[in-house]
This record gives C-alpha cells, sequence and structure tokens, in this order.
C-alpha cells in the first residue's frame, strides 16, 4: 500500500534537512548555552517560554519517533502539547530533545523513506514535517533569546 502523503529522500538529504546544515542553525547551537532561569523565563504579551517551545518540540518528536516504531502514539491533551517545565528540568529537556533528534536522523539510514507510518504518512513525509517544525520553533526560539538579550549564544559571532 502506497502511503498518500509519500515523500522519498535520499537519507542524505532528509538528515541534512532535519540537522539545518545550511537552512538553519543547528539545534545545539540555538539551544546552547542558556540556563534553566533564561529557558523558562516568561516575556510579557508571548503565549510560551523557551522551555514552553522545547516541551512542546520533544513532545511531537517523541510522537513521530513512536509511529516511526509502529506504536499508537494515543490521545493526548494541551498540557502535554505544551508541558510545564522548571529551570531545574532543562538540562534534561535539552538533553531528551538532543537524543530524540539524533534519533529522528538515524531513521533516514533506515533507506525506506516510502514506508506508510500513519495516517497516509511515510517515513520520509514525517522526516520532512519534523524538519519543517523544527525549524519553525527553533526561530522562535532565536527570536525569544534575540529578546531577553540571550542571543548570540557563546562563541557564536553575528
Amino acid at each position: 500500500m502506497s502511503a498518500e502523503f509519500e515523500l522519498s529522500l535520499n537519507p542524505a538529504a532528509l538528515q541534512h534537512l532535519l540537522q539545518g546544515t545550511d537552512e538553519f542553525l543547528a539545534p545545539a547551537v540555538v539551544l546552547g548555552g542558556l540556563s534553566g532561569e533564561q529557558a523558562c523565563a516568561e516575556l510579557p504579551s508571548l503565549p510560551h517560554s523557551i522551555a514552553g517551545l522545547l516541551g512542546h518540540m520533544v513532545f511531537w518528536q517523541e510522537r513521530r519517533r513512536a509511529w516511526a516504531r509502529g506504536e499508537d502514539a494515543g490521545e493526548w491533551t494541551e498540557e502535554q502539547n505544551f508541558p510545564a517545565t522548571s529551570p531545574a528540568e532543562w538540562p534534561a529537556l535539552v538533553e531528551r530533545f538532543l537524543r530524540g533528534f539524533a534519533d529522528l536522523c538515524a531513521l533516514c539510514e533506515d533507506g525506506n523513506t516510502a514506508r506508510e507510518l500513519y495516517r497516509g504518512r511515510s517515513v520520509g513525509f514525517m522526516l520532512a514535517s519534523q524538519s519543517c517544525h523544527s525549524a519553525y520553533h527553533l526561530g522562535q526560539i532565536v527570536l525569544l533569546r534575540r529578546l531577553q538579550g540571550t542571543w548570540p549564544p557563546p562563541g557564536l559571532e553575528q
């Protein structure tokens, strides 16, 4: 059975999109040098903190990984979609995201990007969708960091 939303790219292209090699900064760079307090800081009139956005990204990243393993990710709540994170939890959240990112990149090497995963979506489509989702929210994180004066991260010259 062919996936309705089939997207087949070579593994190197998918990894390139996920890692943001040319299109945007690598996730580890965008998240680098932030303390838990900075990541959890709420800016006036903005709906989410940096930690809130990353928690959301981890939530969807883990759902997509579950689909890739053939698991039912189940229903979800808004609290799961944008989970609360404390400053003390920030380092573990970053590690979870980066580890999950590496797991998704490893899916690129599977060689079967046309395989249907979930609701007519192929592995390739899911990975490209994850790339877009990550780029979107990582861009928001850069903007939040600029607004709070924590951009650029240490070692990145602008």
